[in-house]
């Protein structure tokens, strides 16, 4: 029994590492890369004008998406993983990340450094990470000035 649930484990591991493995390789192929691009361009600039800002939604759509959301992240483990971790895991660990992607602060400060990263993995040749580094040091500096200045 118990080196029938290692080699089940084991089948399941290589599997979920292969579907990992092809999703990154699909996420980071050049026409996906392309397209994402065209997409974000598209988003806010639609035919090279600046986008107008998205109308306030009500209180009740929001609470919709929000709930549909939830219900998505939490349809979006498969099977296979809640067998292996446990189905209450998973939950807990979906909710968990939920409630995280609540905070807007949090939200503001991952997407810039998701796309520190995807920039400094496009142009490795750059010195991006220092160009960054410098231009942060330079909003943080005048942060400050701005805070201790008397008006």
């Amino acid at each position: 029994a118990v080196v029938s649930t290692q080699s089940t484990g084991t089948t399941f591991g290589a599997k979920i590492n292969l579907k990992i493995q092809e999703y990154v390789e699909w996420l980071t192929s050049p026409e996906y890369i392309s397209e994402m691009l065209t997409l974000f361009k598209e988003s806010f600039w639609p035919n090279g004008i600046w986008a107008d800002p998205s109308p306030e939604r009500q209180p009740h759509v929001l609470n919709l998406t929000k709930f549909m959301a939830h219900t998505k992240m939490q349809g979006m483990i498969s099977d296979e993983l809640k067998n292996i971790i446990g189905k209450d895991t998973v939950r807990e660990g979906v909710d968990m990340l939920f409630r995280m992607f609540q905070a807007k602060e949090l939200n503001r400060l991952l997407f810039y450094k998701m796309i520190e990263s995807f920039i400094e993995a496009t142009f490795p040749d750059n010195k991006v990470k220092q160009t960054l580094s410098l231009l942060r040091n330079n909003i943080n500096r005048r942060a400050i000035i701005r805070s201790h200045s008397v008006c």
